[in-house]
């Protein structure tokens, strides 16, 4: 029946066919809905995945692969290869991708050397320009892409030190990942190169990489913004040599996990005075911990709790936003919020927000019992200053054990003054 239908009605039915092995299924029925299904990839298709059902299908039917390529291989701009996909990659040989800007690849028990598979990837696709991998390839022939811009390496336990400080001397690297979640790899003093590079925006490593020089190169970096590690024994060495380095360039602080052993690391934040967001999420920091903190942190913004382990009382959140006087989101995402939150908040409210600007004041209660009876809660909490949301708010959020630290960036023209 299918066979049957106009081009026009082929073509509209593949646009809701959104899964590609069911497009591919569909061009096996008949010539023309073949010519129709290849023409709808060389018109929509912009990033090809080759992962589960694609990757099985592809392994059976290579001939489906060849069509593939054959069609986008001129247009296609982002290409995602997960683990055993780069047993294809002969098949992709003969094929230019000139257009092709952004490789997440997976490459582990392959049937060649993952740098040989890493020398066929920069010939294939030549303009690379965000490159996220996980491999056990050194990074040799990685130099060869020099447009790259973000680099991010995941669980790359053969990368070599050596091999990195060339591809860095190559290309203008503003993002750069290497990630080993723990002590599997130390690649020692040789990777302190990464902390010199000039056009350096946005760091992710693990903290043990982080000591030495590593961290006050880092800081004289004039574009540097962001810095996350994952870490296990050396947060609080690294959050006291950024207080002692750089304090007032920390504009916001985010902890995934709890932290708060000494009040050496309240200390240290104490220091960083333009702090203007502190993100906790699955913490149990103490409450007179939290309400120094923010009395401290004039400057502070934003407070954004989630999926706390332990929350303050409801008196004590509300002591918090009273002793920071300028803050303007409490995120409270998650949280088990006390049984008579929406009661004794209202007794609170007129005194704690009475200096306040109208509508100058936003309580963020996404994914509390708060959310349940909107109506409810809306009335408990009305005030001429306050505004209550219920928003996802896209943090960019870790998993445990992750620190991170945004910068801002150091003003040349004040520097050179």
């Amino acid at each position: 029946m299918l066979d049957k239908l106009p081009d026009d009605c082929q073509l509209r039915i593949i646009r809701y066919v959104k899964d590609l092995t069911d497009q591919m299924a569909l061009r096996h029925v008949c010539k023309s809905l073949r010519d129709n299904v290849e023409y709808h990839w060389k018109q929509h298709i912009r990033e090809i995945y080759v992962q589960g059902a694609e990757l099985e299908h592809f392994e059976e039917y290579p001939d489906d692969l060849h069509a593939l390529l054959k069609q986008t291989c001129g247009t296609v701009t982002s290409i995602v290869m997960s683990r055993g996909s780069a047993n294809l990659l002969p098949e992709w040989v003969g094929y230019e991708f000139p257009k092709v800007t952004s490789l997440d690849c997976e490459i582990f028990n392959t049937n060649n050397d993952p740098d040989d598979d890493v020398n066929m990837m920069t010939k294939m696709f030549p303009n690379i320009v965000h490159l996220s991998l996980q491999s056990n390839a050194t990074g040799r022939y990685m130099w060869r892409w020099t447009r790259l811009i973000s680099m991010h390496f995941y669980c790359c336990e053969s990368l070599e030190p050596r091999m990195l400080l060339r591809t860095f001397v190559k290309v203008p690297v503003h993002k750069l990942t290497i990630l080993f979640y723990g002590y599997s790899v130390n690649l020692g003093d040789d990777l302190v190169g990464a902390s010199m590079l000039p056009f350096l925006e946005e760091l992710v490593i693990d903290d043990h990489h982080l000591l030495g020089d590593f961290m006050p190169n880092l800081m004289k970096l004039p574009k540097f913004t962001r810095l996350a590690f994952y870490t296990r024994d050396y947060y609080e060495h690294l959050l006291q040599s950024v207080a002692k380095l750089a304090p007032l360039r920390v504009n916001a602080l985010s902890f995934f996990d709890a932290f708060w052993s000494s009040d050496r690391l309240c200390d240290d934040i104490e220091r960083m005075s333009n702090l203007r967001r502190l993100v906790l999420q699955d913490d149990d920091i103490e409450a007179s911990q939290l309400h120094t903190l923010c009395s401290r942190l004039k400057n502070l913004e934003e407070l954004h709790l989630i999926n706390m382990r332990s929350l303050p009382t409801t008196h004590q959140i509300w002591g918090v936003v009273e002793a920071a006087e300028n803050l303007e989101l409490l995120n409270l995402t998650g949280c088990t919020l006390d049984p008579d939150f929406l009661k004794q908040s209202t007794s609170r409210l007129s005194v704690v927000l009475k200096n306040r600007d109208p509508q100058s004041f936003t309580i963020n209660l996404s994914e509390t019992l708060a959310e349940e009876d909107m109506k409810k809660t809306q009335n408990a909490l009305k005030h001429p200053s306050l505004i209550v949301a219920y928003d996802f708010i896209d943090l960019d959020g870790w998993t445990s054990r992750f620190i991170e630290i945004g910068f801002d960036p150091i003003d040349e023209s004040e520097s050179e003054d």
